[in-house]
Order: C-alpha cells, then sequence, then structure tokens
C-alpha cells in the first residue's frame, strides 16, 4: 500500500467520523444498554440451561473441563459461543452500517442501522457460530500438544514442586508450550486477517455466512501486511488514549486529594469525582476504539473490492453535511454542569457509607503463616498465633495406615525432595522427612505434623480451617477428619472446605451443624447454589454481585490468596468476610 493510499484511506475515515460520530456515540451507547439489559442475560440465560442439563445449577473447575469434552458440553460451547460473537458483530455491524452510509455520502438514522443488523441478526449468529467451529478446529491441536508436553515432562511430581523450583525439565517444558503458543497465535491471527471481511460481507452483500468466510479469503489474499499494519496502528491508538487518560487523571488525583485536610466526607467526594472522570474517559476510549475499527473495517473492505450495497436501505436518504457539530444553550450546559456535581455527591455518599470503619474482616493464615514458616508445619501455626490472625488454614491427607496428616502436595519432592506419596507411605515413614529446611536452614527440625497435633495445638488460642485434600487415593478421609476434630474437642472451632463438592456433601451429611465451605477457582453458574456455609473463592470470582448474592443466602466469601495491601483494600470495600494470605 502507497503512502499516497494509506492517507487517502485514513482521510476518508477521518471524514466519515468527524460527520457521523454524534450517530456512532448513540448507536454505540444503545448497544451498550441493549447489551446489558438483554442480550447479556439472554447469553447467560442459554448458558444455565445447557449446564441444568447436566443435572447441576453450576460448574466448577474440573467440571467445566469435562463437561466441554462431552457431546452436550461441545454443543453448548458452540451454541453460547455463537451468540457471544454474534452480539459482538451486531455492535460492530451497526458502526459498520453508519460508516458504510457516510462513505456513499448519505444520511443514515441510528434506529435504522439498529433496523438493519436486526434483520440479518441470524446470519450473524451462523456467523459466529462458523467461525468459532473454525477456531475450534485450529486450537484442539496445539491442546493436544501443550497436554502431551505436560504429561512427558511434568508429571514425574507434583506441579508445585516444578512452580517453586523450576528446575530444566520446567524450563524445557515451558518454552515448548511457548513455541506452541506462539505458533497457535501466528496461525490463529493470520486467520482472523483473512476473516477481516467477512462481517460486511454478509451486511453488504446479501450473502450467507460460508460464502461470506471464503470471499473473504479470496479479497484479503496478499493484502495481510496491509491489515496487520492497520491493526498494530489501532491497537496504538488505543494504548496511546488509555495511557493518557490514566497519567492524566491518576496524576489528578494525586494532585488534589492529599491536600484535603484528612475529612471523610471531602475525600470521599474527591475520590468519586475522580473515579467519575475515570469512568467517563474509559467510556470515551472505548467508543473511539469500537468506531475507528469499525470505520477501518468498512473502508478497506470498500476500497479492496468496491463492491457492497445497502439497496433501498438509502433510498430517499438526504446527503450528509460537513463536520457534525453539537450546539447547546449556555442554560443546557449549566444543567450538564449541575447533574455532573450532584453525580459526584451521590457517589461520594455511597462510597462513605461503605467504607469500613470498624475490624468486620477475619484474616485466615494460608497454610499457617507460610510467608514467614514453612507451609502446614507447626512453625507455621504458632506464627499464625502470634501474627494474630483468626484463623489458620491446613491441608490434609491420609497416609498408607490412615492417619491424617498435614500436607498439601501429591507427593513431598518440593518441601522434603521426596517423590514419596502419602497413600504409600505409612505415618512412621514419612515421619523421618525433613520438611523445614527448604524453606529455612532454622526449620531443620520441623517433621510433618498430624491433623491432632494442629487441633490441640491450636485449641482455644485460633480457629482452624480444614481443607480436605483429595488425589484420587483417600479412603473414608471424611470420616477420619472428624473422629480427629471430636476427639480434640474442637467441634466448635473448625470448618471443613473442600475444591471437591462430594466431599463437602458427605462432610455436610454426616456433621449437619458444622462449617463447611466449597473452594473453587473458576465457576460457570450460580455459585452461590452450592450448599455450603461459606464460599472461598479466588479474586477473580469475588465480584460485588457473587458477594451480595452470597449474602442474601446467609454464605460468607473467603478470598485467596491475597498477599497485596492495595488488593486487600479493594476487596474489603467489595465486602468480603474473610482474606486467606501468607502474611
Amino acid at each position: 500500500m502507497s503512502k499516497h493510499d494509506w492517507r487517502t484511506t485514513l482521510g476518508s475515515i477521518v471524514r466519515d467520523f468527524r460527520r457521523t460520530w454524534p450517530q456512532l456515540l448513540a448507536a454505540d451507547l444503545l448497544c451498550r444498554v441493549a447489551i446489558y439489559l438483554l442480550l447479556s442475560p439472554l447469553v447467560a440465560l442459554v448458558a444455565r440451561f445447557f449446564i441444568s442439563r447436566s443435572g447441576d445449577a453450576v460448574l466448577t473447575d474440573e467440571e467445566i473441563l469435562f463437561f466441554f469434552l462431552r457431546p452436550a458440553g461441545l454443543t453448548a460451547l458452540i451454541v453460547v459461543g455463537a451468540l457471544t460473537l454474534a452480539i459482538a458483530f451486531a455492535e460492530s455491524a451497526i458502526i459498520m452500517t453508519i460508516g458504510f452510509a457516510a462513505a456513499e455520502d448519505r444520511k443514515f438514522a441510528v434506529l435504522d442501522s439498529f433496523r438493519y443488523v436486526y434483520r440479518r441478526f441470524v446470519r450473524l449468529v451462523r456467523l459466529g457460530a462458523r467461525l468459532l467451529v473454525r477456531i475450534l478446529l485450529l486450537t484442539v491441536p496445539f491442546l493436544a500438544a501443550v497436554a502431551l508436553v505436560y504429561y512427558l515432562l511434568l508429571t514425574g511430581s507434583d506441579i508445585n514442586f516444578y512452580l517453586t523450583f523450576r528446575p530444566p525439565r520446567f524450563w524445557v517444558a515451558l518454552i515448548l508450550a511457548g513455541t506452541l503458543g506462539l505458533v497457535w497465535l501466528t496461525l490463529l491471527a493470520r486467520a482472523l486477517l483473512g476473516w477481516a471481511f467477512a462481517l460486511p460481507i454478509v451486511l453488504f452483500e446479501a450473502v450467507g455466512p460460508r460464502v461470506a468466510i471464503r470471499t473473504s479469503l479470496e479479497d484479503t489474499r496478499g493484502r495481510r501486511r496491509e491489515l496487520t499494519a492497520w491493526l498494530v496502528a489501532w491497537i496504538l491508538l488505543g494504548v496511546g488514549l488509555s495511557a493518557m487518560a490514566t497519567a492524566a487523571i491518576g496524576g489528578l488525583g494525586r494532585a488534589v486529594i492529599p491536600t484535603t485536610g484528612g475529612t471523610l466526607p471531602v475525600v470521599a467526594f474527591l475520590v468519586g469525582t475522580v473515579l467519575i472522570l475515570s469512568a467517563l474517559a474509559n467510556l470515551a476510549i472505548s467508543f473511539l476504539s469500537t468506531a475507528f475499527l469499525g470505520l477501518i473495517v468498512v473502508g478497506l473492505y470498500r476500497r479492496s473490492t468496491g463492491r457492497g450495497s445497502m439497496g433501498r436501505a438509502l433510498d430517499g436518504q438526504k446527503r450528509l453535511a460537513g463536520p457534525a457539530v453539537i450546539r447547546l444553550p449556555r442554560r443546557a450546559w449549566r444543567w450538564i454542569g449541575f447533574a455532573a456535581v450532584a453525580a459526584a455527591a451521590i457517589y461520594a455518599t455511597v462510597l462513605s457509607l461503605n467504607v469500613p470503619v470498624g475490624d468486620s474482616i477475619e484474616i485466615t493464615a494460608h497454610r499457617g503463616s507460610s510467608g514467614l514458616a514453612p507451609e502446614n508445619t507447626m512453625a507455621a501455626v504458632e506464627q499464625a498465633i502470634v501474627d494474630g490472625a483468626d484463623w489458620v488454614e491446613i491441608d490434609v491427607q491420609e497416609t498408607a495406615d490412615g492417619i491424617v496428616v498435614v500436607h498439601h502436595d501429591s507427593d513431598f519432592r518440593k518441601i522434603a525432595g521426596s517423590r514419596l506419596r502419602i497413600w504409600e507411605a505409612t505415618y512412621e515413614e514419612l515421619r523421618s522427612l525433613d520438611i523445614g529446611s527448604w524453606f529455612a536452614p532454622e526449620f531443620s527440625g520441623e517433621r510433618l505434623p498430624t491433623l491432632e497435633d494442629v487441633l490441640l495445638a491450636s485449641k482455644d488460642r485460633i480457629r482452624v480451617n480444614i481443607e480436605l485434600k483429595h488425589y484420587g487415593r483417600a479412603r473414608r478421609l471424611e470420616e477420619a477428619v472428624i473422629e480427629v476434630v471430636e476427639k480434640t474437642g474442637m467441634e466448635s472451632q473448625i470448618a471443613i472446605m473442600s475444591l471437591k463438592r462430594e466431599s463437602i456433601q458427605r462432610a455436610r451429611a454426616l456433621r449437619p451443624e458444622w462449617t463447611v465451605g466449597f473452594l473453587s477457582a473458576a465457576a460457570i453458574g450460580n455459585l452461590t447454589r452450592i450448599d455450603a456455609d461459606f464460599l472461598a473463592v479466588n479474586s477473580g470470582l469475588a465480584t460485588r454481585s457473587l458477594i451480595r448474592a452470597a449474602h442474601r443466602r446467609g454464605q460468607e466469601v473467603h478470598v485467596w490468596t491475597i498477599n497485596d495491601p492495595a488488593a486487600m483494600s479493594a476487596l474489603i470495600g467489595r465486602g468480603v468476610d474473610n482474606l486467606i494470605t501468607d502474611f
């Protein structure tokens, strides 16, 4: 592409934006409202329908993988994915119709663009399904290859050993997986560039998705470098605008907020103002990115193919005037300013009402105070007590002779250099292992503790959260743990949790009055429907909506593993009940 062609195309894109930006902005805002109020709930409803067919209201962690490996799960993935892509296509398509009309020098009303795309929504769903299937066919072989690398190189010991010490085998696996990932990304990017014109072809050439994809591949052949250059320029535009907005608003906040004199209402008002400005800036950047991407694709499509028509949709429409200008009377600007100040005041009030003023959150020491002592040892438990934690969290498993011991991994490679697995050895054999020196020489005397050891040391000093670890070898772990708890008289000072839903169901059935929790790193569906007294989730799942829903059902939300003060502050602000931390 010559410099003249580049400048001509860019000039036409900028000209069309200047003439239609009010329409583009209105369309973008209406799309966001429609997606939030109608389309996203529709996708969630469809997803829940498929999940309910599996016999449950929620899927978590490894259940998600097994679900998508089944025919019903694969069907759900394609249907939900196609709907999600169709919604994204619809938002871009509405921008493209306005851009196409502008390129024809015709006016095209915002609602007309919605109607135009609505009539073609089924085609967009079919286009999304076809593209998703192609992406899956491209991705599956690479996932299988990565899984093979993992199986051959990283299954000799527990994965935590490789993540902690990173031996040569780990780096070989990482390099192989990274190389496979780069090849996959290259092929995917090449495929996406080849499909760049599929959406405008569906919109403006009255053909089906299959023909549109084939035609797009033909139209983009020999133009991949040009398309890549435009894509990179668009990405740099978005990144640059975002960086400038972040720097400006962050600088404003740092300059203004520390000079307020420290009164809570004033600080809350200024924080509310800064957050509103940040939200408006993000909205503006998102709009510009969406608008320019749609205009770029339409402009390149028209210049590259010379095809496309909106037919009767443009019949009788007036010609576009010059650059769009929104003129408001002075009174309107005053009302806008008043509304902005009122919004900041309301937001500030909400902030001040939600600022924690008391110690309402509890702290759990993760595997003991594992940031200061070797994990799951008596030293870590004692350190948690010294640190003043409310709870100490430990992991328990059964030895070959049925003793419940405190240990996280499936073997002892990470903490003792031994490949012994708990279910392959007796407690006496495991007691000889030094499980402290790996952390620091002063802990060389640490030996594998039993659950009874920890409970006796913790009684009336700290409460204990017992995580049941299952590696497919536990025979009667729930019963054994209950026996130890009752033997030590700690029934009122413990909680039991597990990643395995069957495990907490069994514990609940055996001791209905005890506190049980469900541990989850990923979830699809309504996590609060699980019968548990608390949900222990990672920070990504700990959204305000989940926390509110859990509290409505009388459940607490515990979040792991949080070691960053800023993240702690944010989670406290959301209303979590318990922070699980190494420190």
